[in-house]
């Protein structure tokens, strides 16, 4: 594929019955200061569960044509309006296969990878998809690793630590998570959280697999 004629960045929305959630994903989206990218959106209108959602990443794969790809399901939203901007920047200047960053679970309160598993090999359970940015062909190559009943983010990032490609570590929260989805529907007229302010951590290491 020619990157000159390819969005930098294929942003994968994976969509179930949460209508007002999904409008945050999406104007999360476009508010990005940098539009050099696509949102795919993967729509399930009968109720596939968590194991048919896993599994629609690769049927669906042909339709990515970004230079690298982001998971960002219809209950995640980028936190920054420049998201694109910096993740272009890093993928520039250090050229790697996978950029790692962190999400927060608004309903948990917690943020992930936590401390003790950062610039770590990846552990079940302490990271999820939207915190990796991939290189296309990398995913293109991988993807079926994420059909799983569970843990399919897990096992996929943890095929490509395991497989040696090149992992570059930005110490940030840049998605958070509104709703724990798991191919549940979005209850009405339950208010959704507040998104608070993050403090943008401008001290970014680089470090590697």
């Amino acid at each position: 594929m020619d990157s000159t004629l390819s969005p930098f960045l294929s942003i994968v929305t994976r969509c179930f019955r949460r209508p007002n959630l999904l409008a945050r994903n999406v104007a999360s989206v476009l508010n990005q200061t940098d539009q050099d990218l696509e949102h795919i959106f993967i729509v399930d209108e009968i109720g596939i569960g968590k194991e048919g959602a896993n599994k629609s990443l690769a049927l669906n794969k042909h339709l990515v044509n970004g230079q690298f790809v982001l998971i960002l399901d219809d209950d995640d939203i980028l936190v920054y309006d420049d998201y694109v901007h910096i993740l272009k920047t890093l993928v520039r200047q250090y050229d790697p296969d996978v950029v790692i960053t962190k999400m927060r679970w608004l309903s948990y309160g917690v943020v992930k990878p936590e401390r003790r598993w950062w610039q770590r090999t990846p552990v079940d359970g302490h990271i999820g998809s939207p915190c990796f940015a991939v290189r296309r062909e990398v995913w293109l190559k991988h993807i079926h690793t994420f059909g799983t009943p569970r843990g399919g983010d897990f096992y996929f990032i943890r095929t490509l630590w395991d497989e040696g490609y090149k992992f570059h570590w930005w110490n940030q929260v840049t998605v958070k998570i509104l709703q724990i989805g798991d191919g549940v529907p979005e209850e009405e007229e339950v208010p959704l959280p507040e998104i608070e302010e993050e403090i943008y951590d401008t001290n970014i290491p680089s470090v590697y697999n």
